[in-house]
């Protein structure tokens, strides 16, 4: 044999000795499903809600397609840019009118009240128009990041206007569009730019709109006040640009005191008896377990404190996802992976064991500015990380699939579903909840396991999860070093971290050298063959062992085994597993597999999803004009040579472009007729594009076959980090 047949014969047998340590060192995780024993009905916090922050003529698509394939509980609405942009209260009424009635918004009012999701309604951020602001003539920016004109976050110059305007709001929506299932938020982030006035001015506000919706009918929900973290405080006036600085100074817009801001607003009502339904907040990449520790527990505390009845008011993170400005700024990659799917799917789980009522995840929130560079950078590339379930062009991120999973556990019968009851392994990384059907007998259990993998994200869950579990020595250690960190700057993280772990304790720097050897595994070029070299050294070790395993445990593939009891079939059973992950309903990373040349971008620039965008584009481009053309009465020659004239402008949707061609031919085009055919072409490619494999959900499935013996079935499962699982279980003749 020659020197390169050796070479390669040792290359598999090292491959393969690789393999088998994989396996040996893989964590067994088991998880017990009692299908005799029910717990109760499926909550509502496990459906598929979302903040929706506006819909225009290009969002008919998604919106259409989110509705047609998940089952929402609440969907919150904000139609802030209506009043905003309105000139007087006459035109607000005519425009608010219209706009219910148009396309795109009437789609969502009808499955609304179809189906009873509960919709809530609100005017922030930044909807304070020009006729009703306090400050009318303020179109200076109150931030230097972004351009938030200070007459619309200012407080209305007539708060008897302003419940005009909620009143009327509310009347239309409950009693001639008969969506009785209806709320009313007011709030966003009013603590810190989106409000420029006192906490004070801001009760009052809320007060007002309260009022208002009780007076049309009191069944009319209504609450606040969008916080962007439960124990917010008011903004300081240095956080504002010089000049909005010394008005703020001047009116005293930070009068809440060393107290959150949500905490002065509980006492605020609990005091003047004032109408509060539910208490909404943002919740960004919270630790899941996190959840039920600190928020909720210091919400119902806040209530008691308040006076308020705590039964009656229900919990809800309004604005929330996994993106963090902590953790590398906006975009953000991770938001288009699958481990986001799998942090949804955790948090939902996390949430119902703390006892939130309702969330309402981001479904198509936008930075524009920070978007545009990146999609500059990245040469038009689908995947940007952008907060939504779809990308810009409409194709679905596995998030959107996470909540596709989550829709699919209750089915179009939620009242026939119970949960049963399922106890998780003790790893809390991997949460399961499992439901029996009533009507089809079917069992649907879903696992999730998070896995966070950047440093950044994984620090403080680390963090967290070791506070939960009780090993306080090693919290408190760590956040010693944090400190020590946090007073060094210009070097790399990991080396800082080494540094200021030697200058603590020796029993300390014991505890934290897995955390250390942990994290250098994570930051080199093959990290699952350094976790496992490392590994066998802490086999037996006790807390040092679980702390390591805790970091190895986002790289290596683990095994989880399903012990089902009590099912309600005996004998052969046909078993579907939908799977989200690395290779599976990810879009994102068929796309990077397929890239034509390697990129630093775990999503890829160039692949398969970039190539059928751009081809599905140039195709409803020429197809939209030519078809529009033609029903104008323009010759198949003429339309032709328009057609050619477009293949060569690089920016045809722009108007200069549109307007040369129309000077050119001489022909009348109207623009928003045209941008409609485009998109209705345009979004049947990427149905088409949303539907095969790699992308979609029902791609993922396959199906297998059990026995069920005296009601017991064993399903084992290998999870990759950052997994989401719906097994779907069903008894012949059942």
């Amino acid at each position: 044999m020659g020197s390169s047949g050796m070479h390669k014969r040792l290359i598999s047998i090292c491959l393969l000795l690789l393999i088998l340590l994989l396996n040996i060192n893989a964590f067994a995780d088991e998880i017990y499903i009692d299908a005799s024993h029910t717990i109760g009905h499926l909550p509502e916090i496990f459906s598929s809600s979302i903040w929706l922050t506006y819909i225009d003529e290009g969002d008919e698509y998604k919106i259409k397609k989110f509705l047609r394939e998940n089952r929402p509980s609440t969907i919150q609405f904000t139609i802030s840019r209506i009043l905003r942009e309105s000139k007087d209260f006459g035109d607000f009424k005519e425009d608010l009118r219209r706009y219910f009635l148009s396309p795109p918004a009437s789609l969502l009012i009808d499955t609304v009240r179809k189906r009873g999701i509960r919709l809530i309604i609100g005017y922030d951020p930044r909807g304070m128009p020009k006729w009703l602001s306090s400050r009318p003539a303020m179109r200076s920016s109150i931030s230097r990041a972004q351009k938030i004109s200070v007459m619309n976050v200012s407080p209305p110059r007539d708060y008897g206007l302003w419940g005009r305007v909620v009143e009327y709001t509310v009347n239309l929506l409950f009693n001639e569009l008969k969506i009785h299932n209806l709320g009313f938020y007011v709030g966003h982030e009013p603590n810190d730019r989106d409000w420029a006035g006192t906490e004070r001015s801001f009760f009052r506000y809320y007060e007002t709109a309260a009022k208002a919706v009780k007076g049309v009918d009191k069944r009319i929900l209504v609450g606040g006040i969008g916080v962007w973290s439960v124990r917010a405080r008011k903004a300081q006036c240095d956080r504002y640009p010089k000049r909005i600085r010394r008005i703020c100074q001047k009116e005293g817009w930070a009068d809440g005191g060393e107290s959150p801001m949500l905490y002065n607003f509980l006492q605020y009502v609990g005091r003047k008896d004032i109408p509060l339904d539910f208490i909404n907040w943002h919740s960004f990449r919270p630790v899941p377990v996190d959840i039920g520790q600190r928020q909720v527990s210091t919400l119902r505390e806040w209530i008691r404190a308040s006076g308020l009845k705590e039964g009656k008011i229900s919990l809800y993170p309004s604005d929330w996802t996994y993106w963090s400005m902590h953790a590398g700024g906006y975009p953000a990659d991770y938001l288009d992976t699958e481990e986001d799917a799998a942090y949804i799917v955790n948090t939902l789980y996390n949430m119902w064991v703390a006892g939130i009522d309702w969330a309402g995840h981001d479904f198509n929130v936008r930075n524009p500015l920070k978007e545009r560079r990146v999609s500059k950078e990245r040469k038009g590339a689908s995947f940007i990380g952008d907060w939504s379930l779809f990308t810009r062009d409409g194709i679905v991120k596995p998030s959107y699939n996470a909540f596709r999973v989550v829709s699919m556990l209750s089915g179009p019968r939620r009242e026939s579903i119970r949960v049963l009851d399922t106890r998780p392994s003790s790893d809390k990384r991997i949460t399961a909840v499992s439901v029996i059907d009533g009507g089809t007998k079917e069992v649907r259990t879903i696992i999730a396991n998070f896995s966070p993998s950047d440093i950044k994200i994984l620090h403080p869950y680390l963090k967290e999860m070791l506070r939960v579990e009780g090993y306080m020595d090693v919290y408190n250690a760590l956040t010693e070093v944090e400190r020590c960190i946090g007073r060094k700057k210009g070097r790399q993280r990991i080396r800082l971290f080494e540094e200021c772990v030697e200058g603590i304790h020796a029993d300390k720097r014991l505890m934290l050298k897995p955390v250390i050897d942990g994290y250098k595994c994570l930051l080199s070029k093959d990290p699952g063959r350094c976790i496992i070299e490392h590994r066998a050294g802490y086999k037996g070790k006790g807390l040092s062992a679980r702390i390591y395993r805790y970091i190895s445990d986002n790289v290596l593939e683990r095994r989880v085994t399903l012990r089902y009891i009590k099912l309600p079939y005996d004998g052969r059973v046909s078993i579907d597993i939908y799977r989200i992950d690395s290779d599976n309903a990810n879009a994102c990373r068929l796309n990077k597999s397929t890239e034509p040349s390697p990129t630093d971008t775990p999503c890829g620039i160039g692949g398969l999803i970039d190539r059928k965008v751009r081809r599905a584009r140039i195709k409803a481009r020429e197809d939209a004009l030519r078809g529009y053309l033609l029903r104008m009465g323009y010759g198949l020659k003429e339309v032709e040579r328009i057609i050619s004239d477009l293949r060569d402008c690089p920016s045809w949707q722009r108007k200069d472009c549109l307007k040369e061609i129309r000077k050119r031919h001489r022909v009348k085009i109207n623009l928003r007729e045209l941008m409609r055919e485009y998109h209705r072409k345009y979004f049947s490619q990427v149905d088409d594009i949303n539907s095969i494999n790699g992308v979609s959900l029902e791609g993922s499935v396959r199906r297998i076959y059990g026995d069920v013996k005296d009601g017991r079935l064993v399903i084992d499962l290998k999870v990759k980090p950052n997994t989401v699982l719906l097994i779907v279980i069903r008894g012949f003749g059942t």
